[in-house]
């Protein structure tokens, strides 16, 4: 059975897994880990492990090289929550391991946008003098955050954390002398 089919059963069966796993840096390692959840994100998989039963591991499904189900029954955290899993954002590539305070001045044509769309439950957003918008909320600083940041381009400025501000901007000024030579 292939790898999916393996993950799958040990889920359902609430059974251990033997896995060989090729980290980022090429490295392979193996053992022995109880599956949690099968989140996907994207196009990518990923298979949240917990080895203790206490803490949690996110292991992206085409890294994984062998699997085996296992007799053992799996030690899986009993307060696991899969949506606050990836509400913290724990699916994505993260810059730091808590949440930040993100505070962003935006264009009036989001509003409607990031009041649909929250960027966080918490969010909050307020009119400025000058008819622009300010949003505070507390969220995961993950590669999908800073994508869309930069992706808003003038339609949002970053306010605070000050570094993340620093690397829009150092990000946004690399991108715009991409094209200072363009024909």
């Amino acid at each position: 059975a292939g790898v999916l089919e393996q993950v799958s059963d040990a889920l359902y069966l609430r059974r251990q897994l033997a896995v060989k796993y090729r980290d980022r840096d090429g490295s392979v390692r193996a053992w022995t880990t109880s599956p949690v959840a099968l989140a996907g994100r994207g196009s990518r998989l990923s298979l949240v492990v917990s080895d203790d039963g206490r803490g949690t591991e996110r292991l992206l499904m085409h890294r994984l090289l062998t699997v085996d189900v296992e007799e053992a029954e799996a030690r899986t955290p009993e307060a696991f929550d899969l949506d606050a899993y990836i509400e913290s954002g724990q699916l994505h590539y993260r810059f730091g391991a808590g949440p930040v305070l993100l505070e962003l001045e935006f264009d009036e044509s989001l509003l409607d946008y990031l009041t649909d769309q929250k960027l966080s439950e918490d969010q909050l957003v307020n009119e400025t003098e000058g008819g622009r918008h300010v949003l505070v909320a507390r969220l995961a600083d993950t590669s999908t955050l800073r994508a869309w940041l930069l992706g808003m381009g003038g339609l949002v400025k970053v306010i605070r954390p000050r570094g993340m501000a620093q690397w829009v901007a150092a990000n946004a000024r690399a991108a715009a002398a991409q094209y200072e030579e363009a024909p």
